[in-house]
């Protein structure tokens, strides 16, 4: 109450309580969440995963806020439903989509009302301020110094239109329909000329996978001005995985411009879509109101860039990053059936937080895509 009295409210809409979100009639092994608009284009995911042996459900956002969060868009009643069903709920949940973007300017100050879709939790970092971390979702004892996720894979469509969703759909089933023994099946490494210590970490990597897949290292000189198509041209012909080593920000890779977001739209026509990992800073800053991420623009390219990316929120120390990547290196390697989201989450789990720098990049390196999408077999 003010000078001007109480406040009116805009408008009054009913409690969303038809589906009772605490029924067993809700369990599934994948469940997606977001706005019921874009939940409309991930039918055909869902006919795939359950023709793949996965029980799904696709759950409006609404419904959570008003069962679990007194009516408010907040993403703490996304967890606190999500902490529901794995104590309740039969199958186990083991995959989680969020479907939506989300923004630091939930209110739209600045204009843009649609990039608040699904919101991600914020959290202060020692290198970069207050960011995102969609892995809040799943940490569900916050009062231990130490991290306890649940056993369950997240990933994040940061889409604000139908038409994104539909696309990134397209390409996860166009890619679960495809084998290495179209192409080469190869794993590439982009290492930043910046400093020589990123191609030496992008050669640790690259030896993990030699005895299953065909592996090269790519280290433009600092400054080359042919850099961004000698990237370009490997990614074409590399079948799995891509993995890039270096100094990053928002919308691009290296400091000199190495590979931007512009550059993305070159990645077209490819035979397969790669699974991109980004062991840099911030190239998945999804929650910009006003400018895209290279996480997201490579999402986003329609016959190209990738099926599914990894990429930091943050900023991290390389040192820090190890403690992510040799793990999740070994894991991919040794589990070629699994889905990145299983392995990513074990990672996760598995990785020990006593120092506050790897714990920002247990939080902040966040899937983008569904986490159930499978890796290409060898």
């Amino acid at each position: 109450m003010g000078e001007q009295g109480y406040l009116t409210p805009k408008k009054l809409e009913t409690a969303k309580l038809d589906v009772d979100l605490r029924s067993d009639a809700v369990s599934a092994e994948w469940i997606a969440v977001g706005p019921a608009d874009l939940l409309k284009p991930m039918t055909p995911l869902l006919n795939w995963r359950e023709k793949n042996g996965l029980s799904t459900r696709a759950i409006p956002v609404e419904f959570i806020y008003d069962q679990f969060g007194y009516g408010f868009p907040e993403p703490e009643a996304i967890r606190q439903f999500i902490t529901y069903i794995l104590s309740h709920s039969q199958p186990a949940t083991k995959y989680l989509v969020l479907v939506g973007d989300a923004s630091y300017d939930p209110r739209a100050y600045l204009g843009n009302l649609h990039a608040n879709r699904l919101p991600t939790f914020l959290i202060q970092t020692s290198g970069s301020g207050e960011t995102a971390s969609d892995v809040k979702f799943i940490e569900l004892d916050n009062d231990s110094k130490e991290h306890s996720l649940a056993d369950i894979a997240i990933g994040r469509i940061p889409a604000q239109t139908e038409e994104q969703v539909a696309n990134i759909v397209d390409k996860i089933i166009t890619y679960e329909n495809t084998t290495l023994a179209d192409g080469n099946g190869s794993v590439l490494a982009v290492a930043d000329g910046q400093e020589a210590s990123f191609a030496e970490e992008a050669r640790s990597f690259l030896a993990i996978f030699e005895d299953k897949y065909h592996t090269k290292l790519l280290a433009p000189e600092a400054g080359a001005k042919d850099a961004a198509q000698q990237i370009v041209d490997s990614i074409k012909q590399s079948g799995f995985l891509v993995a890039y080593f270096g100094h990053g920000s928002l919308n691009m890779w290296g400091k000199d411009m190495l590979f931007t977001a512009d550059n993305v739209k070159d990645l077209s026509n490819l035979q397969r879509y790669p699974i991109i990992l980004n062991f840099t800073c911030l190239t998945g800053f999804f929650i910009h109101p006003a400018q895209e991420s290279l996480a997201e623009t490579l999402l986003w390219q329609a016959d190209g860039g990738a099926v599914a990316v990894l990429a930091p929120t943050s900023l991290t120390l390389a040192s820090d990053q190890s403690f992510l990547i040799q793990p999740l290196a070994i894991a991919i390697a040794q589990n070629s059936q699994a889905s990145i989201g299983s392995l990513l989450q074990k990672v996760r789990r598995d990785m020990s937080t006593h120092s506050e720098g790897v714990k920002e990049v247990m939080e902040t390196f966040l899937l983008f895509g569904d986490p159930a999408t499978r890796l290409m077999q060898p």
